[in-house]
């Protein structure tokens, strides 16, 4: 059901936090408003999300306090930062050149994004 959730200061390690309303179900949560964050502290290389969307919707990825990802973007993500997300698949978000710990920052502009889970490599 919906939920309103906030993101604290302190994260843990391979857990991920969503803050705004979010309808949370068995197998995936839709955000509710605009302007809902998602973070998930990693350790990685490449990051990789299953997600769809009704209406095409973008979301804003950075790492490590709101910083570009630069050239470790995925394929998906444009060199602004921003990726759209419609039909259900997965979506590439980080491809970097190393492997490390970071904390992968999403804002989800619209409404209706659901997110299902996230691989890494």
């Amino acid at each position: 059901g919906d939920q309103t959730l906030s993101i604290g200061d302190t994260l843990r390690r391979n857990s991920f936090y969503l803050a705004g309303t979010w309808n949370i179900q068995r197998e995936y949560a839709t955000n509710k408003t605009p302007k809902a964050r998602l973070m998930f502290d990693y350790q990685s290389m490449d990051v990789y999300m299953v997600a769809a969307s009704a209406e095409e919707v973008r979301i804003k990825v950075t790492r490590d306090g709101g910083r570009s990802l630069g050239d470790g973007r995925g394929a998906d993500v444009g060199e602004d930062g921003y990726a759209t997300i419609k039909e259900h698949r997965l979506y590439k978000l980080i491809e970097d050149v190393d492997y490390g710990r970071h904390v992968l920052e999403i804002e989800i502009e619209g409404v209706g994004f659901d997110i299902y889970t996230f691989t890494f490599g």
